[in-house]
């Protein structure tokens, strides 16, 4: 495979929003290109520092992701295709100031996949298995503009907390309900 089809290719994701890419991803677009041939090509993508490894076979696009503010995100949506994945936990509360702890470098997200901790260069991806209805995840999460994954709304975050038994003593319930009857005269 050229170097060219490869940065062809990751230009119209990045034009899409797409920063992070996975190994199967460049093997179902170029599927007549040998195993071998894709792999000398995305390591010497890596050499020339136009791909970064973000972790065990998912990539960032190194020319696109300066833009993208939600690296971790990214990766996350990479690693997870296919599955409903969303920002919840610690992340989502600190977000929206409910919990005092900042979680930089830190992501916390609930998927109907696995549970398993990821580990890469621009922080920690934590997954962590909701058995919830996909409608109920609908429900309970929403799109904010330039983020690749949904986001739980405050009491469905506060609710995976306590349904995962993670620490709620961290909690400031009187902001907590302030954010929430907030969002619901807005709703």
């Amino acid at each position: 495979m050229k170097m060219s089809a490869l940065i062809e290719f990751l230009d119209l994701l990045s034009e899409n929003g797409i920063y992070a890419f996975t190994n199967g991803m460049i093997r179902n677009v170029f599927p007549g290109e040998p195993e071998e041939n894709l792999k000398k090509t995305l390591s010497r993508a890596v050499s020339a520092r136009l791909v970064e490894r973000a972790c065990r076979g998912v990539y960032l696009y190194a020319r696109a992701n300066s833009a993208n503010a939600y690296r971790l995100e990214s990766v996350a949506t990479a690693l997870r295709g296919g599955k409903y994945s969303y920002v919840s936990l610690e992340t989502a509360l600190s977000e929206y100031g409910i919990i005092s702890q900042m979680t930089l470098g830190h992501l916390t997200v609930m998927t109907t996949g696995r549970s398993q901790k990821y580990v890469t260069p621009h922080g920690t991806i934590e997954f962590t298995h909701t058995s919830r209805p996909e409608s109920e995840i609908v429900r309970g999460t929403f799109w904010q503009d330039g983020r690749p994954l949904r986001v739980a709304d405050p009491e469905t975050a506060f609710e995976d907390l306590r349904r995962v038994g993670r620490n709620i003593h961290m909690v400031d319930m009187e902001t907590y309900h302030e954010v929430a009857r907030d969002r619901d005269s807005v709703n």
